[in-house]
């Protein structure tokens, strides 16, 4: 019997089908890549590459990015006041730096 190669991906597929499907999230891909640029004033370009790995944002740097447009959570300015450098922190818990 002669057939289409198949690859492993929610069952066996056609090689054509998987073909498709990855042209379908190409397409889905550009669109929220454009749609993003739109909304957050960023380029194309800068928005596509932020999205080639995952890419972490804490509040304010998604605020700078554009993808939020306040912070509405209070009570940050404290927390982060009360946090000690890693130096500080490591002589309170006993640990002797090596370097």
């Amino acid at each position: 019997m002669i057939q289409q190669p198949r690859v492993p991906s929610s069952g066996l597929m056609p090689a054509s089908d998987v073909l498709i499907r990855a042209k379908e999230v190409i397409t889905n891909r550009d669109i929220l890549v454009e749609l993003l640029s739109k909304h957050t004033g960023n380029s194309v370009e800068t928005v596509a590459n932020v999205m080639r790995r995952p890419y972490y944002m804490d509040a304010p740097k998604a605020k700078e990015f554009g993808v939020i447009d306040r912070i509405l959570w209070r009570g940050q300015e404290k927390i982060i006041a009360d946090v000690v450098p890693s130096e500080e922190f490591d002589k309170n818990a006993g640990i002797k730096s090596v370097v």
